[in-house]
């Protein structure tokens, strides 16, 4: 019996000698050991190919890793192809990493060293398509222990990030309809803002817009030719101006409508696979087997779009450029933002009074 299939045969984790980990779904990360050849130069390759048999050509000595075997919830005894490819491409650990624990929660694997080296975190998916190419290399040509390392310390770290930065967003997405955004908690205010040694002020701030958390950057210079042109002014035009984007959701909307968006996001997912389902309708598979309508329509893309950026820069009281950065969950644009200028030009009257002319423009895709 496989090393795979007994531990599938387990009544539970807790009875097997190996450390391992389940999240909610049932997905298994397991600690084994394996044998690599780890040359003087920092090279690395497994003792055995991705087909199973012995490697020929050696870069060096042979010394004992830990390696990670991943175990999908829906493997079965039976389906001995998938468990010999399990037992046969487990990801290789960075040498003198030792794994003291593994914890599933929220569906999230956090891998915990025994020794000063960082944790290991990331969903069942992430660390799967995050170390993929990681592993071909280890079992064919071979790779440099340090390259390994950043797969796990930085391209790992920076996928789970954005993992988390999605789970939040499908939360809030949830709650949108629920809740509207916090305005008093949009209010700029001078503290936001640092100035830096060319005298131009600018704020990074997270706000709610769409009843989604999304970043704002504003960027202020005083103008020479114009003494009441301040910070305090500024920023009373800045909040005006957000307050305006919170308000005309519908007509930002129907601005990427017009300029066709929907069309260009069901060019995008052209290459995702299409399935039937029983009710005659068609879905596209994502990447975490979630299927989604196929074609996206309207509705479908708006419910889908949120705003990743705003950014507001003006150097005089009369014109400000807003430009925002515009994104899709699940993303149907491959890591490409749609961009989005509105052109504010205010008016100033008596009292302090402004009268402002929106204009909206959809740039395109940028990424």
């Amino acid at each position: 019996m496989s090393f795979v299939q007994k531990l599938m045969e387990a009544p539970n984790l807790m009875n097997i000698e190996q450390i391992a980990g389940m999240d909610e779904d049932g997905n298994i990360i397991v600690v084994g050991e394996g044998w690599a050849y780890i040359s003087e130069t920092g090279m690395m390759m497994s003792e055995y190919l991705a087909d199973g048999g012995l490697r020929e050509e050696t870069c060096g000595e042979k010394q004992k890793i830990e390696m990670l075997y991943l175990i999908p919830y829906d493997l079965k005894p039976e389906e001995y192809d998938r468990i010999f490819a399990i037992e046969h491409r487990a990801f290789p650990l960075p040498p003198n990493y030792h794994v003291e624990k593994i914890v599933g929660a929220d569906n999230v694997f956090f891998i915990l060293p025994n020794n000063v080296k960082f944790m290991i975190a990331g969903s069942y998916a992430t660390i799967e398509q995050q170390l993929a190419s990681a592993a071909h290399s280890y079992y064919t040509r071979g790779l440099a222990v340090n390259v390994l390392e950043r797969y796990y310390f930085e391209f790992l770290v920076e996928s789970h990030q954005l993992y988390l930065k999605e789970q939040k967003f499908k939360q809030e997405r949830k709650e949108r309809k629920k809740n509207k955004s916090d305005l008093k908690n949009n209010k700029i205010t001078i503290k936001h803002f640092y100035q830096d040694k060319n005298g131009q002020s600018s704020c990074k701030q997270e706000i709610k817009l769409w009843g989604v958390t999304t970043t704002l950057y504003a960027n202020f210079k005083e103008c020479s030719e114009n003494k009441e042109w301040t910070l305090e002014a500024f920023i009373t035009q800045l909040n005006t101006h957000i307050l305006w984007v919170e308000n005309h959701e519908k007509e930002i909307q129907k601005a990427l409508l017009d300029a066709d968006m929907v069309n260009l996001a069901n060019y995008w997912m052209e290459g995702w696979e299409v399935v039937d389902e029983d009710d005659n309708k068609t879905y596209y598979e994502l990447d975490n087997k979630e299927l989604f309508p196929c074609p996206i329509t309207e509705d479908v893309f708006l419910n889908c779009l949120y705003i990743q950026s705003i950014t507001i820069d003006s150097d005089t009281p009369k014109e400000t450029r807003i430009h925002f950065f515009l994104g899709t969950e699940p993303d149907f644009f491959a890591y490409h933002s749609i961009e989005l200028f509105i052109d504010a030009e205010t008016m100033l009257q008596e009292s302090n009074q402004m009268d402002i002319k929106y204009s909206i423009h959809v740039g395109g895709l940028a990424g």
